[in-house]
């Protein structure tokens, strides 16, 4: 397997997995009450280091019987066949459940590496008729269980964004499927299924069914328009990268079969009445921004399920719905509708309605949409536009009562709502399936209904409600398990009036958020299911327990006062972060061995973190953080178990000591004894995990603890160390009494990738050339920052940096030049550096070089810009007042982007012949006048230009000209 790495060019080979790791993951795809460890070696064997075959093969044997099924499964001849498609992909594929086999055929329909919700794919399946009937269930429960199904057979799988948010802000579950899988789905689909673009397209569509076309900007060629023109489509999903074209729809009244159609462009304004005549038509979904007004003959669609609007943001009106009796679900979420259609009352099954608009002082519409009697919507978003604000506080909750929905709802949404009451059903003990509720941006409520008799409520999410001024008052409820027995996520959010205190008794809690509550107080019971804690923006925290169950996250940040807390977290095994807090105790002692990730910053009081629990053989503490606590005086016990250990603005620290862990080296070729090196064998500590070490504005520092060696090291930052004097990881070899001599052992920082090194003071004040004998960088180094080193004079590479490819230098005011061979390197920056005046000599493969506060007396011409023929990014700064003119002669064809700013007397920019030039930024050329006799280049689409008196003053007006300017868009004058 290969992977490349676009930012360095460079290709990694990816092992196949072990035997062990196989066979873990097959287990936990494979049911638990299984037993299948007689057949260990044979279903490691089909594996083949694979890890999808691993997940497919244990949800494949999870839905085996009996033994001898998993044993045919295993000895099926598919094994043997000679297939592009995995053999435990088709095996997957053929133990398959008929209909399910048409379900996952027709997700080959879907582009790779799409992202889809679960819905959006049912629906699909519905307008196709694939999915089972079930007269017990709704159809969309029967393809939600076939959906689970695919799932559950890692057919679909989750996709997790790298990113990760929290619970309340989290959009729909996204899915996807892998590559590998999308091939067994082209393969199980045959011809009936078909995903082409119109230059590729070779097949003859008459057998064609379903087609996804994507159209490039060559648009539709009289080949493909007489194959549709013949075709029997049930499914056209039509995507384009230019638009979609007049002629493109008039295709559509061909489509006599048609049950999915989906239409997109940004600059068709209307759709044909033709759309009316596909009388099949299941599923449509229209992507036109531009388009005000649905025709007319939408009405005539009785078979429509499915009428997707959302991305119409200019959609005003859609004229009558009343005839589209089997519509169960309608989409016109961001859209400008300006009220809902005429006959919505009319669409007795319908399932889901994201939006629904009433015109301001309608209470009638609020009546005639009879929600109450709609038992098959289980989820209710309401939302008040700005054209309610001045509407009576009478009538606002007047029509928020009416719309009132069935008992049935599962979750309700309101948002802007500017009544001063929320209606009195939001509470009612009714609605016994009531699942979630969001309150957001109501700012003139002025208390919370009592939602504690939501007896099915599992989450409850508050924010943007300032109106309310009284304390958060509880009522009584009757019911066995007390307020909000079953609630599983709280989030009360920037109410900043709101007061009170938390419920008492929260039995079935699991994440807690508090933010930006200024008068709030949090007291937190005793919560034994408590997942995530996030606190952040009260008055008071404090606990009636003695002892907090969170298990998972627990975030403190910027509370005024912390009582009645032990600082004791047992259960804690993910992350601790306490910001800004003024009650931390002086001393932090107590910390779950357990944890991962402990963050601390701007803690004043703070002075001890003791960390003496987390033994370097126990913990599993990851990352540290110390940032901003200005009387720290003592961090211990640092375990070995750090993969990253960041320091930042702790000038008072004198004091830090990782856990003593006696190591005995390889060879000794190195450290031979405690007087030639400063340091005994024994007290040598090796930090094999820590992968970042960041140390910044730490002013007292001199060195680390003696004797540490980092050999997984791959970013170091140091910043702002004035007094430092021997680097991490550098060891003192003492050869005569006045010879000293710095060097990295064997082993250490090899595997060194990020090194940044900006005001180190006194180890980098004799360093006049990089690398050097005194002065060594490991040759594994792909990016290096340095600042202010004050003698430095030189660079050098040779073969000692082979790897770098980033280089950034900057505030070295005696650097002159860089030396030797330097084409690895892609991207250099030099900032202050007054003297340098040499540096083109192998730097063939640069793509951005950026200079800055550097006067280079030598003209510009002498430079040899012209000879970097990779450079794509170039950016002038403040270079002196030698340079008038700049030509494009001067300046390799391959750039792309230009950047200027800070030439007092340049004149002229000749950039015509730079046939790759599109982006140019001028700033304060105040002596700039024209871009010489042929203007700007070919292919340019941009040019901002700032503070350039003299040539802004002769441009012209141009509401569409290419150059922007701080009073507009401009077009160079005419000639």
């Amino acid at each position: 397997m290969v992977m490349r790495n676009y930012r360095h060019n460079t290709i990694i080979y990816l092992k196949c997995l072990s035997d062990e790791d196989c066979w873990c993951i097959f287990q936990r795809h494979v049911n638990e009450f299984s037993n299948v460890s007689e057949m260990r070696d044979d279903i490691v064997h089909k594996c083949k280091g694979l890890p999808l075959a691993a997940k497919t093969l244990g949800g494949l044997l999870r839905k085996a019987i009996d033994k001898s099924h998993r044993q045919r499964i295993l000895d099926s001849n598919i094994w043997s066949e000679e297939s592009s498609v995995l053999p435990v992909l088709r095996l997957s594929y053929h133990h398959l459940p008929s209909h399910l086999k048409h379900l996952f055929a027709y997700c080959f329909m879907l582009p790779r590496d799409y992202h889809f919700q679960e819905m959006e794919i049912i629906k699909l399946w519905m307008a196709q008729g694939f999915l089972p009937e079930n007269k017990n269930e709704r159809i969309e429960y029967v393809g939600h269980n076939c959906f689970l199904d695919l799932v559950s057979r890692s057919l679909i799988e989750e996709y997790t964004p790298d990113v990760e948010e929290f619970i309340f802000e989290e959009g729909p579950r996204m899915f996807t499927m892998h590559d590998l899988i999308h091939d067994l789905a082209k393969w199980a689909a045959g011809d009936l299924r078909y995903v082409t673009d119109t230059v590729n397209l070779h097949n003859v569509l008459k057998r064609t069914r379903h087609m996804y076309m994507y159209v490039t900007d060559t648009g539709v060629n009289e080949v493909v328009e007489n194959q549709l023109f013949a075709s029997h489509l049930r499914t056209f999903l039509y995507s384009s990268s230019n638009d979609l074209n007049i002629e493109m729809l008039n295709y559509i009244q061909h489509f006599r079969y048609l049950r999915s159609l989906c239409l997109s462009s940004m600059k068709i304004k209307e759709l044909p009445d033709c759309i009316g005549d596909l009388k099949h038509l299941k599923l449509l979904v229209v992507l036109l921004k531009q388009i005000k007004v649905l025709p007319k003959s939408i009405s005539k669609l009785r078979n429509l399920q499915t009428l997707e609007l959302s991305r119409c943001s200019y959609l005003q009106e859609i004229q009558s719905v009343g005839f589209l009796v089997k519509l169960r679900h309608l989409s016109v979420d961001y859209t400008r509708l300006k009220e809902m259609p005429l006959g919505i009352e009319k669409l007795k099954i319908l399932q889901s309605l994201d939006k629904f608009v009433l015109a301001p002082k309608e209470v009638e519409d609020a009546v005639e949409a009879r929600l109450h009697d709609k038992d098959s919507v289980d989820r209710l978003h309401l939302k008040w536009e700005r054209c309610w604000y001045e509407v009576d506080d009478n009538t606002k909750r007047d029509v928020l009562e009416k719309l009132r929905p069935h008992t049935s709802i599962k979750e309700c949404k309101l948002d802007g709502y500017r009544g001063s009451t929320l209606p009195s059903w939001l509470g009612d003990p009714s609605f016994i399936n009531m699942v979630h509720i969001r309150l957001e941006e109501c700012e003139k409520c002025e208390f919370l209904p009592p939602l504690g008799q939501l007896s099915s409520l599992k989450s409850l999410l508050v924010k943007d409600m300032n109106g309310i001024t009284e304390k958060w008052v509880h009522s009584p409820v009757d019911n066995i398990g007390g307020a909000f027995p079953l609630l599983e996520m709280l989030s009360i959010k920037y109410c900043l009036s709101l007061q009170g205190n938390l419920l008492p008794h929260l039995p079935s809690l699991r994440t807690l958020e508090i933010k930006e509550c200024k008068n709030l107080s949090v007291s937190l019971p005793s919560l034994h299911l408590l997942e995530v804690l996030n606190v952040d923006g009260c008055k008071i925290l404090s606990t009636t327990a003695d002892v907090i169950f969170c298990s998972k996250r627990m975030i403190l940040c910027n509370i005024l006062e912390i009582i009645s807390l032990n600082w004791s977290f047992p259960y804690l095994h993910e992350e601790i972060s306490i910001v800004n807090c003024l009650s931390v105790p002086i001393t932090i002692d107590q910390i779950s061995m357990m944890l991962r990730r402990l963050k601390i910053c701007n803690c004043r009081e703070l002075q001890f973190l003791e960390l003496k629990n987390l033994s370097s053989s126990t913990s599993r503490l990851e990352e540290l953080s110390v940032d901003e606590c200005e009387f720290i005086v003592s961090i211990s016990h640092i375990p070995l178990t750090l993969q990253s250990l960041e320091i930042d603005d702790c000038e008072k620290l004198r004091y830090e000591e990782f856990n003593e862990l006696h190591f005995s080296l390889e060879s000794d070729n190195d450290l031979k004894t405690e007087e030639s090196i400063g340091v005994s064998p024994k007290d040598i500590l090796e930090l094999i995990l820590l992968t970042k070490l960041i140390i910044q504005r730490f002013p007292s520092l001199i060195s680390l603890q003696k004797g540490l060696l980092f050999p997984a090291l791959q970013t170091l930052d140091l910043w702002d160390c004035e007094n430092m004097e021997i680097l991490p990881g550098q060891f003192l070899n003492k050869v005569e009494e006045y010879l000293r001599i710095l060097h990295f052992p064997k082993g250490s920082l090899h595997l060194l990738r990020n090194l940044s090194l900006q005001n180190v003071g006194c180890c980098a004040d004799l360093v006049e050339c990089l690398p050097c004998l005194d002065f060594p960088l490991p040759s594994s180094l792909s990016q290096l920052n340095i600042k202010s080193f004050r003698y430095l004079k030189t660079i050098a590479n040779g073969n000692t940096l082979p790897n770098l490819t980033d280089l950034h230098v900057s505030d070295c005011p005696k650097l002159v030049s860089l030396v030797s061979d330097f084409t690895s390197l892609t991207e250099l920056s030099l900032e202050s550096c007054p003297k340098f005046c040499n540096f083109i000599a192998g730097l063939s493969n640069v793509r951005q070089l950026s200079i800055s506060g550097t006067n280079i007396e030598k003209p510009i011409q002498e430079w040899g810009l012209h000879l970097l023929t990779s450079l794509q990014i170039l950016k002038l700064k403040n270079i002196g007042s030698s340079i008038e003119c700049i030509s494009g002669l001067e300046l390799p064809s391959s750039l792309y982007k230009l950047h200027i700013a800070g030439l007092p007397n340049l004149t002229t920019l000749c950039c015509s012949t730079l046939p790759n030039l599109t982006n140019i930024d001028i700033y304060s050329c105040p002596k700039l006048e024209s871009f010489g006799d042929n203007g700007l280049p070919p292919r340019n689409d941009h040019v901002f230009i700032s503070n350039c008196h003299m040539i802004e003053q002769h441009l012209r007006y141009d509401p569409n000209g290419l150059i922007l300017t701080l009073c507009g868009r401009c077009s160079l004058p005419l000639s």
